[in-house]
């Protein structure tokens, strides 16, 4: 049984009303729906009931899916590569952080160089890196997803900022300490937490 204009009419703007931003990606789904539902109307089913079936059995979790698995598979190896240098990255600042807090205790030199180099390193490099990676990551995804990766953001560079300040003695160390964990504890953890307990139930 072939589809009739009305039935397509009525596929395109499912399709249209998705996150899908690809003209060909919409007209491959176009084909691929209207293939899966006249091979459903052939065995009996009504239309309804045979596209119903077809979103199930084409785009289970629903259009947009399809459009940041797309995304993801076009993006694959510049992915792996960002990724590569967000977590080689990550290994290297922590390391000299935590070296620097040992070489700090035991009074040996170079201490100062080390905090100040992994400090610097995490609040600018790292910490932006993986909140700007997050961010890409939910860009279908509901508001206090980005306000939590945004939050989790501007914390960690404002205290990295109160670091850097202490060690040099600049003013506006303690304004920026506190600014980062008034931020930290009333604007990243309560979304935090709140997802955790979404995630529970």
């Amino acid at each position: 049984m072939t589809l009739t204009d009305h039935q397509i009419e009525t596929i395109e703007k499912e399709i249209e009303n998705s996150a899908i931003q690809s003209r060909e990606l919409k007209d491959d789904l176009l084909d691929h729906f209207c293939c899966a539902i006249e091979i459903r109307t052939n065995k009996g089913l009504d239309f309804e009931d045979a596209f119903i079936l077809a979103k199930n059995d084409i785009c289970p979790n629903g259009l947009d899916e399809i459009q940041t698995e797309t995304i993801y598979l076009l993006n694959a190896k510049k992915l792996k590569i960002m990724k590569k240098i967000m977590f080689t990255t990550g290994l290297v600042f922590s390391m000299a952080l935590s070296l620097g807090f040992l070489f700090k205790l035991m009074h040996w030199p170079g201490a100062n160089v080390l905090l100040m180099s992994g400090t610097w390193g995490m609040g600018f490099v790292f910490i932006p890196m993986i909140a700007i990676h997050q961010l890409r990551l939910s860009t279908n995804k509901v508001l206090s997803e980005k306000l939590r990766h945004s939050m989790g953001l501007l914390s960690g560079v404002l205290f990295s900022l109160s670091v850097l300040f202490k060690f040099f003695h600049l003013m506006g160390a303690d304004i920026l300490f506190v600014l980062s964990l008034t931020i930290f504890t009333f604007g990243f953890l309560p979304f935090l937490f709140f997802k955790m307990y979404r995630k529970s139930i």
